[in-house]
C-alpha cells in the first residue's frame, strides 16, 4: 500500500500555517464581482462587525476588518455567501453568485478571452449549488444535469463511468476517452484512464463540461474534457466545518474541513469518509480520503496553487444478471462473483503544483506539475471461464504550460487579438501482473506485464475579437507510446513490444457573432484523435498487447445560439453537432475490444434556465428551473476501406443499428427553492429514453424515469452556522438499471440500481 509519509508532512506544514496566520484589525481593499460574469457589481453592502460601507460602480471597496468578524456582502440579486476569493492587482477580489443562475454561464475556462454569451462552444459550468443539492455521495447528480453526459454508477459510490455524447461503449467499467484537468493540472494518465473517484462533492468548486473533440487546448480525445475547480474558503479568517449523513443500505458519510484565507494565502484541508452496505449482495463500497488545498498570492503578478490528495477506497462487484434473476431477486449477485470476491481495493496519492505569473502586463504562464503513485489488487469474474486476481501498481507525473499573449488590444475601437501556446509532457510506468481467480484468492499465475506509457502534445491558439464579431483558431500536435516488457506464463512467451500509437495533428476553429444585444451565435468544427487505453489492449488471459487495434479518428461539427431575456432572468441555450467516428473501438469478447467501422452521432442539446421569483428579504427569495433536454442519433455506419485506389464503404455486421448503450433521448430538471427563514427545498428529475443493450439492437433497455428531493435548514448564531437536512432519492421507486453491461454475454446485462431509500444528517460550521 502507499507510503504517505510525504503526504502527511504537507498536511501538517498546511495545518501549522492555518494556525499561525493571523488578521488583526487590517485595511482592506477588494473589488466585488460576479462569480460567473467577472464583471464588477455596485452598490452592494459591505460588512465586518460594526464596520459597513457600500461598493462602488468599479465594484471597489474599503473597510477595516479586525480578524474576529467575517467580512459578509448584501446584495438584492446576489447570494450573501462569498463564492470565493483571491488576491489580485493589489486588492482582495470577492466573488458572488447571483441568485438566478444555478448553472454557470458565466466565463468559459475552455477556451481563454472568451465570455460565455460570445464563447465559441457549448461547453457548461456547474457551480456549487447543484452539487450540494443532493445526498452528496458522488457527483453523478450535478453532472447527470448537463445535456449529453450521463454518469453511472455501479450501487451508490461503487464502479462508475461517464458517457459524452456516446462514449458508453469504451468504458464498461472505468473512465476513459474523457480527459479530466483539476485547477489547470493534468488528471488523465498517459494512456487515456482517469480517475474520476478521486473528486469529492465537498471540495469542487465547479465543473466545466466539454463535449467532443477539443484538439486544440487539451490534446486527444473524442469524449470531452472535464475542467474541475476546488472550492475555496467563503469567508476569511479560520473557520471548521463537519458534517454527518446517515441514509438507506447502511450509507455513512462524514466530511470535516478546516479552512484559512486573508489577503494573500487560502488554505482547506479536508477529509472524508463514505461507506456503504450496498442495494445487492457483493455490492458494499467504503472510501477514506485526506486532501489539502492552498494558494497563495505572494504578488499581483504571481500566484501558487497546491492539491496533495490521500485516498483509500474498495468496492465490490456483484457482476450483471439475467432479466429473469432481476424480476426474482433484484438484490443477488451472480455467485461466481461472490464465491471469488469480485472486487477492487484501490489506493492513490497525488500531489500537484501550478503557477500562473504575469510575465509582463501582455504575457502572462500557467505552468503545472504533477506526481502521482497508485496501488491496486482486483479479484474479477462472473464464471470459471472469465475470471483474474489483478495486482496492480503505477507511479508517474507530468507538466504543462501554457503561455497567453495579447497581441493587439484596442478598447476603442472594441479590437483584440490574443494568442496562447503551449506544451505537456506525461509519463507513467505500470507494473500489473495477474492470475486465475482462485475463490478470491490468486491461484495459477497467468502473466508480469511492465509498460511505460508517455504522452506529450504541443499546442497553440490565436483568437480574435472585433464588435461582435469572435474567432479562433486552434492546433494540437499529440503523440502516445507504450514500452512493454515481461513475460506470458499462459502462452509461455516473452512480452516485448514498443509500441509508437502514431503523431496525430488536431485543428479546430470556431466563429460567433453577437446577433443582438441579448442573441449569440457560435459555429465551430473540430478534428479529434483518441488513442486505446492500455487496459483495451492487454488480453486478459496472456498480457499480451494488441498491436492492431488503432485509435479512433472524430470529426466534429456543431452550431448554436444563446440568449438572455429578461435582465438575465431567462437563459436559453441550444447546439446542434454531427460527430463521425472512425475506426470506433467496441468490446470484442470479454476483456478484449477491436475496431468496427464508423458511427455517426448526430444530436440536439438544450438548456433553460429561469428565476421564478428573485426577491431578498420576502418569504420565498428565489425560486430557481434548470430544464435541459438531448435527442441522439447515434448509428453504427460502414468501414471505410480502399479498393483499386478508390476508398469504398464497406458494411459490417451492425451498419445502420443505433449505438449500443446511448440512450434516444434524455431530459433533466433541477428546482431550487430558497426561502428568508433558512429553510431550502431542492427537487431533481432525470429521464432517460430506450437504449440499445447489445450491437444487434435486438434487446433495448426500458425508459425510466428518476425523482429526487432534498429538504434542508439552516440558521447562524454569532460564530455559529447550523443546519440539518433530508431527502429521498428515486422517490417513485421505479425499477431500473443504469450501470447496464453491453453485449454481456447469456443475457448478463441488468446491474439493477436501489429503489426508493432515503438520507438525513446534519451540518455544523465554527468561524474562529
Amino acid at each position: 500500500m502507499i507510503k504517505n509519509k510525504i503526504f502527511k508532512a504537507v498536511l501538517v506544514f498546511g495545518l501549522c500555517c492555518f494556525f499561525h496566520l493571523h488578521s488583526f484589525g487590517q485595511k482592506l481593499q477588494g473589488q466585488l464581482r460576479d462569480a460567473f460574469t467577472d464583471l464588477p457589481i455596485s452598490a452592494a453592502f459591505v460588512s465586518a462587525g460594526e464596520n459597513t460601507t457600500y461598493s462602488d460602480e468599479n465594484g471597489l471597496f474599503e473597510i477595516t476588518a479586525d480578524g474576529e468578524y467575517p467580512v459578509s456582502v448584501i446584495h438584492i440579486n446576489y447570494k450573501r455567501e462569498i463564492e470565493n476569493s483571491e488576491f489580485l492587482e493589489g486588492l482582495t477580489v470577492l466573488r458572488i453568485a447571483p441568485l438566478d443562475n444555478l448553472l454557470a454561464i458565466a466565463t468559459s475556462q475552455a477556451y481563454s478571452n472568451q465570455k460565455k454569451k460570445t464563447s465559441l462552444s457549448s461547453s457548461t459550468r456547474i457551480g456549487t449549488p447543484i452539487f450540494e443539492s443532493g445526498d452528496q455521495a458522488s457527483i453523478l447528480g450535478a453532472l447527470n444535469l448537463v445535456p449529453g453526459v450521463k454518469m453511472e454508477e455501479r450501487g451508490y459510490g461503487g464502479s462508475r463511468r461517464i458517457n459524452i455524447r456516446g462514449s458508453f461503449l469504451r468504458s464498461p467499467f472505468a473512465v476513459r476517452n474523457i480527459k479530466i484537468y483539476f485547477e489547470g493540472i493534468p488528471m488523465t494518465s498517459p494512456d487515456g484512464s482517469s480517475p474520476l473517484e478521486l473528486f469529492d462533492n465537498a471540495d469542487i468548486g465547479s465543473i466545466e463540461v466539454i463535449k467532443g473533440p477539443a484538439g486544440s487546448t487539451y490534446g486527444a480525445g473524442n469524449g470531452g474534457v472535464l475542467l474541475i475547480n476546488s472550492k475555496r474558503p467563503s469567508q476569511g479568517g479560520l473557520s471548521v466545518n463537519t458534517s454527518l449523513t446517515a441514509g438507506s443500505f447502511g450509507f455513512i458519510r462524514s466530511s470535516n474541513a478546516a479552512e484559512y484565507s486573508d489577503n494573500q494565502i487560502s488554505l482547506r484541508t479536508s477529509f472524508h469518509h463514505q461507506q456503504t452496505n450496498g442495494y445487492r449482495v457483493q455490492e458494499a463500497n467504503r472510501k477514506q480520503q485526506i486532501n489539502l488545498f492552498a494558494h497563495y498570492y505572494p504578488k499581483e503578478n504571481l500566484s501558487y496553487h497546491l492539491f496533495a490528495t490521500n485516498y483509500e477506497g474498495d468496492w465490490q462487484l456483484p457482476g450483471a444478471i439475467k432479466a429473469q434473476d432481476v424480476e426474482e431477486d433484484p438484490t443477488q449477485a451472480v455467485e461466481f462473483s461472490v464465491e471469488g470476491n469480485a472486487s477492487v481495493n484501490r489506493d492513490r496519492f497525488r500531489v500537484g503544483l501550478s503557477q500562473s505569473l504575469d510575465i509582463t502586463d501582455k504575457l502572462n504562464n500557467l505552468t503545472s506539475l504533477y506526481t502521482n503513485q497508485t496501488d491496486k489488487s482486483n479479484a474479477y469474474g462472473t464464471s470459471p471461464f472469465f475470471n483474474g486476481w489483478k495486482d496492480e501498481s503505477a507511479s508517474g507525473g507530468g507538466i504543462r504550460t501554457v503561455f497567453d499573449y495579447e497581441i493587439l488590444k484596442n478598447v476603442t475601437q472594441e479590437l483584440e487579438l490574443t494568442a496562447s501556446a503551449g506544451v505537456e509532457y506525461q509519463s507513467e510506468n505500470l507494473d500489473l501482473t495477474e492470475w486465475e481467480n482462485d475463490l478470491g484468492d490468486p491461484g495459477d499465475l497467468k502473466y508480469e506485464n511492465f509498460t511505460n506509457s508517455t504522452a506529450w502534445m504541443a499546442f497553440g491558439a490565436v483568437d480574435f475579437h472585433f464588435k461582435d464579431l469572435s474567432a479562433q483558431a486552434g492546433l494540437s500536435v499529440v503523440s502516445t507510446q507504450f514500452q512493454n516488457t515481461g513475460y506470458s506464463f499462459a502462452s509461455d512467451t516473452t512480452l516485448n513490444a514498443n509500441l509508437n500509437l502514431g503523431t496525430v495533428v488536431l485543428p479546430r476553429a470556431a466563429i460567433g457573432y453577437n446577433l443582438f444585444d441579448k442573441v449569440a451565435v457560435f459555429a465551430s468544427a473540430s478534428v479529434g484523435h483518441s488513442y486505446p487505453s492500455l487496459f483495451e489492449m492487454i488480453d486478459t488471459d496472456t498480457g499480451q498487447l494488441d498491436t492492431d487495434l488503432k485509435g479512433e479518428d472524430g470529426m466534429n461539427l456543431e452550431v448554436g445560439i444563446k440568449t438572455n431575456l429578461a435582465d438575465n432572468k431567462i437563459y436559453l441555450e441550444a447546439t446542434i453537432y454531427q460527430l463521425s467516428l472512425s475506426n470506433t473501438i467496441i468490446p470484442a469478447d470479454e476483456g478484449l475490444f477491436k475496431n468496427l467501422g464508423t458511427t455517426d452521432q448526430t444530436g440536439l442539446e438544450a438548456t433553460a434556465q429561469i428565476a421564478l421569483i428573485s426577491e431578498k428579504d420576502a418569504f420565498i427569495e428565489n425560486i430557481s428551473l434548470i430544464s435541459t433536454v438531448a435527442w441522439n442519433h447515434y448509428k453504427f455506419r460502414g468501414q471505410p476501406v480502399e479498393s483499386s485506389g478508390a476508398i469504398v464503404i464497406e458494411e459490417t455486421p451492425f451498419s445502420g443499428n443505433y449505438l449500443t448503450g446511448v440512450p434516444l433521448g434524455s431530459a433533466a430538471n433541477s428546482l431550487q427553492i430558497l426561502t428568508g427563514f433558512g429553510l431550502n427545498l431542492s427537487v431533481s428529475h432525470n429521464w432517460y429514453d430506450k437504449a440499445p443493450i447489445i450491437n444487434s439492437n435486438e434487446t433495448w433497455a426500458s425508459a425510466y424515469h428518476l425523482l429526487g428531493a432534498k429538504a434542508s435548514w439552516s440558521h447562524s448564531f454569532g460564530k455559529f452556522d447550523v443546519g440539518v437536512f433530508g431527502g429521498v432519492n428515486n422517490i417513485t421507486d421505479a425499477n431500473y438499471s443504469s450501470f447496464l453491461q453491453l453485449n454481456g454475454f447469456g443475457g448478463k446485462f441488468y446491474n439493477p440500481s436501489p429503489g426508493r431509500n432515503y438520507y438525513g444528517g446534519f451540518r455544523a460550521n465554527v468561524r474562529i
